[in-house]
């Protein structure tokens, strides 16, 4: 149930005394206001799903705010507290009561509207280890949520593939197949922690004046607990600049992330792979979510169409020699036999 413009404004004034112009902005889930206050101050309404559990809203708005407490210069939202929490609990007309939070409007651009370059996607990488190791020692009692975007999750993912054999989904297939037959083993031993988990083009905002510098980092909705790995193959496999062979823009989001957090000889070795995860997951779960929501497919399939034209462009590379240009680019001694 879309929440009308007047029940927002009283939500607004009731909970953090805030009057303003409220205007919606598009998201999947839950509905995003803007709100610009009559003092000039700049706002991010969210009024979360009426079926979200307050437990993982806050997950999301205290990894936002412990980020902003461990590396203050990171473009995170600020999000205001209510008497000392971070959301309340609105009553809706005719709905459930539903969580609402506020934070910071940030400016910028999605970077996935802005040109790209190897110097950005390097920006991307750091930005990223730097989220992460703000992150490295947060904890939260719904940290551990099982999400079928985790890319640890991948292979329950699988009975969600089209029962048909074309060739359009023989690679999804492929990927899925060797994950839970082969990758799955080892990367569950791998370092863990929680992680942004979406550090994709749309959830980066860029600076006009300069589009290799980032200005907001946004969209916690995916925030969990799982290997950190997963988190770089995620932002790598959007950084793909598709005039270039290979995984070239991947191998600079690697480098960057290297750069300030090292990683390990079996993260590396196990990017390629897990690259071609992400993709995977990406067109799998969105074609089938699109079919069973009509109304809301173009949302929802707004990343399907780079994920195919990515799995088409990374067709038929080994992943072996993919992971010793991302050994090279790290400047890491190669070690693969």
């Amino acid at each position: 149930m879309q929440v009308d413009a007047k029940v927002a404004a009283d939500i607004l004034d009731q909970f953090w005394s805030i009057h303003g112009q409220v205007s919606s902005l598009v998201a999947e889930r839950d509905e995003i206001l803007e709100v610009l206050a009559k003092d000039g101050r700049h706002f991010v309404l969210k009024i979360y799903n009426s079926a979200e559990a307050p437990q993982l809203a806050d997950l999301r708005a205290r990894a936002c705010s412990h980020i902003a407490m461990h590396d203050p210069s990171l473009p995170v939202p600020e999000v205001i507290p209510i008497n000392g929490d971070l959301q309340g609990l609105a009553n809706i007309p005719g709905d459930a009561p539903r969580v609402v939070q506020l934070m910071t409007f940030l400016d910028g651009i999605p970077q996935f509207d802005v040109p790209r370059s190897s110097k950005q996607a390097l920006m991307i990488g750091r930005t990223l280890a730097r989220t992460a190791n703000a992150l490295a020692d947060f904890e939260h009692p719904a940290d551990r949520r099982h999400l079928v975007w985790d890319l640890a999750n991948a292979a329950e993912v699988r009975p969600l593939l089209p029962s048909d054999t074309s060739d359009r989904w023989a690679m999804p297939a492929f990927i899925l197949e060797r994950f839970q037959n082969d990758t799955w083993d080892r990367l569950k031993d791998l370092p863990s922690q929680v992680i942004h988990n979406d550090f994709n083009g749309h959830n980066l905002l860029m600076d006009p004046q300069d589009v290799t510098t980032i200005t907001g980092i946004i969209d916690f909705g995916d925030v969990t607990r799982s290997q950190r790995v997963n988190d770089v193959a995620i932002a790598a496999c959007y950084q793909l600049r598709f005039g270039e062979p290979g995984f070239a823009g991947a191998c600079d989001v690697v480098a960057g992330y290297d750069s300030v957090s090292p990683l390990s000889e079996e993260e590396i070795t196990l990017l390629p792979a897990l690259i071609l995860v992400r993709l995977a997951l990406a067109v799998t779960i969105t074609e089938f979510r699109a079919a069973q929501q009509p109304n809301r497919a173009s949302q929802i399939l707004k990343n399907t169409g780079y994920a195919w034209r990515a799995l088409q462009h990374l067709s038929g590379i080994e992943n072996s020699r993919v992971a010793d240009q991302f050994r090279a680019a790290c400047d890491k001694e190669n070690s693969h036999d």
